[in-house]
């Protein structure tokens, strides 16, 4: 999963009357009721925009081309989407259509007009691919692929496929993995704030010390739940329009963050490494907090010393 710095895994657990939702990477659960499946519909919505299985669509839809009509009529009047279907593959020994469909994000981006100023307009990028059961109609596999933009991408896949099976009601049991916090509210709120240089964080959170020179902070945001604020983050420009990032978790450093090259410094193991993006990317766990420093254009020896931001004395004060 992107970033790196949620990475984990995200569980659903369904016994037919409720369901309890985990994010590792928040340290939560909760449990919702089912709702009953809408008349018309064959398998009941989900609330995330990752489709696996089976789609919440229409009871007459029976071919893969009406699926990709039915898909197709999602869409906005005002949406630049699009989709096609590939040739077809096999997966899991079954014959399966491999739907794309773009955009996967969009945004607005920003260029400088020969006067020197700030041009912004939306930009839209990125590809999703589903392999669907040509018979049943389930997806097996999504891939995301946001075109090395490191915002979003991701592949989840069917690993086992039985059909026709039977099994005994409350089969399914939720125990909560040990630390996990229950939370009675339905996903996690957000707010923006400043968290610069000199501002104290959020309670728990690593304090800002100095940021690269000529860079100014141009958003802030956290974002927490029933636990809390688990996650602070915070992006800087230049003048040239170049990034430099600080995301901070109430997490252990993930596994997908231990890559590249390893510097010790006050005590602490930092993994230093360029991402798939061609970002200089330096990570690390402090008392409790995985903190991400990433830049567009500044050396990896530098983002390595604390990217500019005074890790000896500015990080490291709660």
């Amino acid at each position: 999963m992107e970033p790196a710095i949620d990475s984990g895994t995200f569980l659903i657990v369904a016994d037919g009357t409720s369901q309890w939702i985990y994010r590792e990477h928040e340290g939560t659960y909760r449990q919702d009721p089912l709702m009953p499946v809408p008349d018309g519909y064959r398998v009941r919505p989900v609330s995330f925009s990752l489709f696996l299985g089976a789609l919440p669509v229409l009871g007459d839809v029976d071919s893969v081309d009406e699926l990709l009509a039915a898909m197709d009529a999602w869409r906005t009047d005002d949406d630049k989407g699009w989709s096609r279907r590939l040739p077809d593959e096999t997966y899991l020994g079954r014959p399966v259509a491999v739907i794309e469909r773009g955009p996967l994000r969009c945004g607005s981006g920003g260029s400088e007009s020969v006067d020197g100023s700030r041009v912004y307009e939306e930009e839209c990028y990125g590809f999703s691919r589903l392999w669907i059961d040509t018979e049943r109609l389930l997806v097996l596999r999504h891939v995301g692929d946001d075109d090395g933009r490191g915002s979003q991408s991701f592949e989840a896949s069917v690993t086992r496929l039985d059909y026709d099976t039977e099994f005994e009601d409350s089969r399914f049991e939720f125990e909560p993995p040990p630390g996990a916090v229950q939370s009675e509210e339905d996903g996690s709120g957000s707010s923006s704030g400043t968290m610069g240089p000199g501002i104290d964080p959020p309670a728990g959170f690593l304090r800002m010390g100095m940021v690269p020179r000529g860079y100014s902070s141009v958003s802030q945001g956290q974002e927490g739940g029933e636990s809390g604020i688990v996650s602070v983050d915070e992006e800087f420009r230049s003048p040239g329009d170049v990034k430099f990032t600080v995301s901070q978790r109430k997490r252990s450093l993930p596994d997908a963050l231990k890559v590249g090259d390893k510097h010790e410094l006050r005590g602490l193991t930092m993994y230093a490494t360029t991402t798939d993006a061609g970002w200089k990317r330096v990570a690390w766990e402090e008392e409790g907090v995985t903190v991400v420093l990433e830049a567009q254009a500044i050396p990896i020896e530098e983002v390595a010393s604390g990217g500019g931001v005074d890790v000896g004395r500015g990080v490291g004060a709660r």
